[in-house]
C-alpha cells in the first residue's frame, strides 16, 4: 500500500536522493507511458537505481532504457513512500526530440525493453484508467501531476 508524501524540494531535481525513481514526460495532451509485458498494464518509464545512482539520473536512465527517450530532468514532482517496494521519486522531464510520434508505438532499443516492456508510446492521458494502469491508487496524483506541466 502506498503513502503519499508531499515532495520536500519544489523546483530543484534532487540529485542528492537515492531511490527508484521515474519521469512523467507530457507532450501537448499526452503522456509517456510503457506497457509492461508481465502484467499488460500502462505505468510511467520507472525503475530501482544502479549503485551510486541518484535519484535524477535513475528516471533519466530508465525513460531511456524503457521507453527509448532521452530526457532532461525539470524537477522534482512528488515523492511516494512505500516501505515494502522502496521509496519512488516521481520527476518531470522533457525530451530532448520534441518531434516524438504521439499515440503511435516508439522503437525499441535493446534487450531489456524486450525482456520487461511490450510497447512506449505517448498516450492521451484520458485512455489510462484504473484498469489498464500499474497502480490505480496513484492514478489520480498522476493525473493531478500531469496537469500542473506546461509543455
Amino acid at each position: 500500500m502506498f503513502c503519499f508524501a508531499a515532495a520536500l524540494l519544489n523546483q530543484a531535481t534532487g540529485d542528492y536522493l537515492h531511490g527508484n525513481a521515474g519521469c512523467i514526460v507530457k507532450n501537448r495532451n499526452h503522456i509517456l507511458v510503457v506497457k509492461l509485458r508481465e502484467i499488460g498494464k500502462w505505468d510511467i518509464p520507472a525503475g530501482k537505481p544502479l549503485p551510486g545512482e541518484s535519484a535524477s539520473d535513475t528516471a533519466k536512465r530508465e525513460t531511456w532504457e524503457e521507453a527509448g527517450v532521452k530526457v532532461q530532468i525539470v524537477r522534482l514532482l512528488y515523492f511516494i513512500e512505500d516501505p515494502e517496494e522502496g521509496n519512488l521519486y516521481i520527476y518531470e522531464a522533457v525530451p530532448f526530440n520534441k518531434t516524438l510520434p504521439l499515440n503511435t508505438p516508439l522503437r525499441k532499443i535493446n534487450d531489456h525493453q524486450e525482456q520487461e516492456i511490450l510497447e512506449a508510446r505517448f498516450l492521451p492521458l484520458n485512455e489510462l484508467n484504473q484498469d489498464n494502469f500499474r497502480y490505480p491508487a496513484i492514478l489520480p496524483k498522476l493525473i493531478d501531476l500531469f496537469h500542473g506541466i506546461n509543455f
